[in-house]
């Protein structure tokens, strides 16, 4: 969860991918992962403001919680978010 309320920064985030091919019958391989997290200093300008980006090609199995990075979101604080991938196929 982004922190949210009044202070005053919202968070505006995307996630993208090129394409996604599964690997086996349990696992799936997201090529050109992106997940760009934007810390605006208005709340209607999203051009100015902090950016961070995890970029990865991770290869999933169904069930597997897997890591992908973090991202500080308030320089000089302890504030983090952690991008968790998972798999669940039907």
């Amino acid at each position: 969860m982004l922190p949210g309320g009044n202070s005053g920064r919202p968070y505006v985030y995307s996630l993208t991918y090129q394409n996604v091919w599964m690997k086996d019958a349990k696992t799936v391989a997201p090529r050109g992962f992106q997940f760009t997290l934007k810390i605006t200093y208005g709340m209607n300008d999203v051009k100015d403001g902090l950016e961070a980006k995890i970029k990865t090609d991770p290869v999933i199995h169904e069930g597997q919680k897997m890591v992908l990075g973090k991202i500080r979101l308030l320089p000089g604080e302890n504030a983090d978010l952690w991008l968790v991938l998972t798999a669940k196929f039907r």
